[in-house]
């Protein structure tokens, strides 16, 4: 007995006259006789039935002897390739190839997908058919190989019916710069392009994707591009194309302009501090005296259970770069003022010293630096990317703080405190580093830009937010105005706009400016 593998085996004969092999199964082969021992090889059965037969040996007389040889069947094996057809909504044919060594038939689940031949066997094929399918969707059917052996394959049939009319994305969002994009269009029927904008335009098709190529925006505002596509049945759908606004490099900006500077009076205090509203009446009564040129930061370096709100845990950092432990105002980081409010006459003094700072850095250190962003506010995360302008070599830094006016909170006052005290200007988020991004700008017309993102806090009201931005500037070489300057830096200049909006400094070519815009007697109020 022999496995389906097949080999080979030995007969020995015993006999004292002449004999030979007179017969074998065709599927078994001699392959040599030494003496009286007979080797025969059995070839591998590829069929799945066992099978027998008889060698017969004999000798000169007529006399034979019979040696059976019995072989097992194979395993048997049944596959089909592919395994899964798609059909588009008109339908076709298209043959599937099956691998066995049994006898198999083949049926479908579907009427609508037909198989021809029905039945088969060993190595072959068949194929499945299927007609035009005009609804929408997609249905299926399964063609099981079954063999007579029990085994079975499976094909998974796919058509696809009508398909809507759609393009994918809607919209698309570009940066300044440009550059390319796709657009899928999925349709059962024909279309085409019918128009675009011309600064947009289609580079390549690949089936139905098609890529598009956007130039870079010269213009400093954002624009609106569309793509639109029609099919043969008269829809028409059109993809918006989004493009961040241009934004200035060195060659686009007026250096020979003066820029317009603004002192940053930065105030130390807290709810329980009833100093706070004395320095606010003085530096309000300085705007009026030096109209858009004074901005105001306050920052409440004190907490308390029931007055908490406005506490804002980074002022502590500040307090330590300008050397100071209670409530104070310093002026554009150079120094502390000396005048301490106790009663009413005090807040001109204050005023003076205000003013007197203001006019005494412009005229010490010409403003170099002018500042613009752009900003947008998505849910709780706001967005902003500072663009800061030197017009001189030297190392700086730029600070961006999230500040916030209206909030009606508890204050003390030294005229009585108030449950409805109005503050403005209170210090929410630190957008950079408290302490500033540094930078150096190795050359003279420099331009430095980064992004940042943060989350507004849920206690802020989003109308009344604010971006505060301010550029400090290494003294360098330059003498301080006096000794009571503190830090390495000062503040060159600030600026402040609404929260989610974008300013661009007057001095950039073909904008209109924001806060850039204002002058002394025409501020910007926000």
């Amino acid at each position: 007995e022999m496995g389906a593998e097949g080999g080979t085996f030995d007969v020995t004969v015993t006999a004292n006259i002449p004999y030979h092999v007179s017969s074998t199964p065709d599927w078994v082969t001699q392959k040599s006789q030494k003496d009286n021992v007979y080797t025969f090889e059995v070839a591998a059965n590829m069929k799945p039935a066992d099978r027998s037969g008889v060698i017969v040996i004999c000798d000169d007389t007529g006399t034979c002897l019979p040696c059976s040889v019995k072989q097992a069947g194979a395993e048997v094996y049944l596959t089909v390739e592919p395994e899964k057809v798609e059909f588009e909504l008109a339908g076709g044919t298209t043959d599937i190839a099956v691998s066995s060594n049994d006898k198999w038939t083949v049926s479908s689940s579907a009427s609508w997908c037909e198989v021809t031949p029905a039945s088969g066997e060993g190595d072959g094929s068949f194929t499945v058919k299927a007609g035009e399918f005009r609804s929408e969707g997609t249905r299926s059917a399964t063609v099981t190989v079954k063999g007579s052996s029990g085994s079975s394959s499976t094909v998974t049939v796919e058509q696809y019916g009508i398909v809507p009319f759609a393009v994918t994305p809607l919209t698309v969002d570009l940066g300044e710069e440009g550059g390319t994009f796709e657009i899928k269009v999925t349709s059962s029927y024909g279309y085409h392009i019918s128009g675009m904008s011309e600064w947009i335009s289609q580079t390549s098709v690949s089936g139905k994707v098609h890529s598009f190529k956007a130039e870079a925006n010269p213009e400093f505002a954002m624009r609106k591009g569309v793509v639109t596509f029609c099919d043969d049945e008269g829809t028409c759908l059109s993809v918006e194309v989004r493009q961040a606004k241009h934004v200035a490099g060195p060659g686009e900006v007026d250096w020979s302009k003066e820029f317009y500077h603004r002192s940053l009076s930065m105030l130390f205090t807290s709810v329980l501090d009833g100093y706070g509203p004395v320095y606010e009446r003085a530096i309000k009564a300085a705007q009026s005296k030096k109209p858009g040129k004074v901005e105001k930061l306050v920052l409440h370096f004190m907490g308390d259970v029931y007055y908490d709100d406005l506490y804002f845990e980074p002022s502590n950092t500040l307090m330590s770069q300008y050397g100071i432990s209670d409530r104070d105002l310093v002026m554009d980081g150079r120094h502390v003022l000396k005048s301490v409010p106790w009663v009413t006459s005090s807040i001109e003094d204050i005023r003076d010293e205000i003013v007197t700072s203001v006019e005494n850095l412009e005229s010490t250190f010409p403003t170099v630096s002018a500042i613009g962003w752009e900003s947008s506010i998505s849910g709780n995360r706001l967005t902003v990317t500072p663009y800061i302008f030197v017009k001189e070599a030297g190392d700086y830094k730029y600070t961006v703080f999230l500040v916030e006016d209206g909030v009606i909170c508890y204050q003390s006052d030294h005229y009585g405190s108030t449950d409805t005290y109005i503050h403005d200007g209170i210090t929410r988020v630190a957008v950079t580093s408290v302490s500033g991004e540094a930078f150096k700008a190795y050359s003279a017309k420099t331009v430095k830009s980064k992004k940042f993102t943060v989350t507004i806090p849920d206690k802020c009201v989003k109308e009344n937010l604010r971006i505060l931005v301010y550029v400090q500037r290494a003294y360098g070489k330059m003498q301080k105005i006096s000794p009571s300057d503190y830090d390495g830096y000062f503040i060159d200049n600030c600026s402040s706009g609404k929260a989610g909006e974008n300013m661009l400094p007057k001095v950039v070519t073909g904008t209109s400016g924001g806060n850039e815009d204002a002058t002394e007697g025409n501020p910007i109020n926000w």
